[in-house]
């Protein structure tokens, strides 16, 4: 198929037609890597064409079965991304450079869940000098490798609460636990909901919901500080008062009427007081459901993170899956 095209992009594209796809119209090709590509895509180009491929800025759009599942505006290049704004179908934003249709350069990218990095890359991947910082906080800046932090060298990490800022290389990561972690379950006569289901309502978390923070044993707390990627050692996360149960039977209560399923995953702001200021939703599998758990958060009393010693500011983090 690619002999068809010119020499210079034979020579551009000699990886090989089992890592790159080549689609749109006949006269105005656009070429994507297959770490990018989406089964049974097709796009739309709405900008220049020079040799019969996508050249120059413009913008464009990518579906499956005529549902729009991505897009990118900007500068292409023989077919390929070039130096732009894209959102991809897993979710995330990006802004910045590329090599043959693959982030390469320096770039910015927004994540699903929040998570946000700056810096450079290679080949798709996070690679050079740059810095993460984490939705629950925290943050990391320094070298980069294959899409992790490089051995850390002279990279500084921040800690989630106070802003502690230490040398990425005095760093001792967390224990995590061992084996496989106890899964609990909310049965309706464990709910403090006025609502009875005579069924479990809830299930699948690795930390008891009738249990507040301090009332859970060790390996429970170790269980839910693993949410986040930063948090010192000698600090506590927030975490409502007396545990979730009560969140959970009035959240199956309104599971029942409205019947959705998918994932909700949303971020709650806990001052230092234990109240909640704010609220950012990033995905949910329906708009009753979003009112509801932001009014029952909005009204839940959370005991305070402590930083220091201290209570402080923190984030909560609130993922749920609604099934059948």
């Amino acid at each position: 198929m690619l002999k068809k095209h010119l020499p210079a992009l034979i020579t551009l594209l000699s990886i090989g037609s089992a890592q790159a796809a080549t689609l749109g119209a006949d006269n105005c090709r656009v070429i994507l890597p297959t770490e990018v590509e989406v089964a049974n895509e097709t796009v739309t180009w709405s900008g220049p064409c020079v040799n019969g491929y996508a050249e120059g800025d413009g913008k464009l759009l990518r579906f499956v079965k005529k549902e729009q599942i991505g897009s990118f505006e900007g500068r292409m290049a023989q077919g390929m991304l070039a130096d732009g704004y894209e959102k991809s179908p897993e979710g995330w934003q990006y802004e910045g450079q590329y090599k043959r249709g693959l982030r390469q350069g320096t770039g910015s990218i927004l994540y699903k869940d929040g998570i946000r990095y700056d810096g450079e890359w290679k080949a798709g991947k996070r690679e050079g000098r740059g810095a993460v910082t984490y939705t629950l906080g925290g943050r990391y800046e320094g070298p980069w490798t294959n899409d992790e932090p490089g051995g850390f060298g002279d990279g500084k990490i921040t800690f989630a609460g106070n802003q502690r800022t230490i040398n990425a290389a005095d760093y001792t990561p967390p224990t995590r636990a061992e084996g496989e972690a106890e899964k609990f379950k909310l049965h309706e006569r464990d709910s403090n909901s006025i609502y009875r289901f005579g069924h479990d309502v809830a299930y699948g978390t690795s930390v008891p919901f009738d249990k507040g923070y301090a009332q859970m044993t060790p390996q429970q707390q170790q269980q839910f500080r693993a949410s986040y990627p930063l948090l010192h050692h000698d600090d506590v996360p927030p975490y409502p008062e007396k545990g979730t149960a009560e969140i959970f039977g009035w959240l199956a209560k309104a599971q029942n009427n409205v019947m959705a399923q998918g994932d909700f995953r949303a971020i709650v702001d806990i001052d230092a007081t234990g109240r909640a200021t704010a609220i950012s939703i990033y995905s949910s599998p329906d708009q009753q459901l979003t009112d509801v758990i932001k009014i029952l958060l909005g009204n839940q009393k959370f005991t305070p993170a402590l930083c220091s010693g201290k209570p402080c500011a923190m984030r909560y983090p609130f993922n749920v899956h609604f099934g059948s």
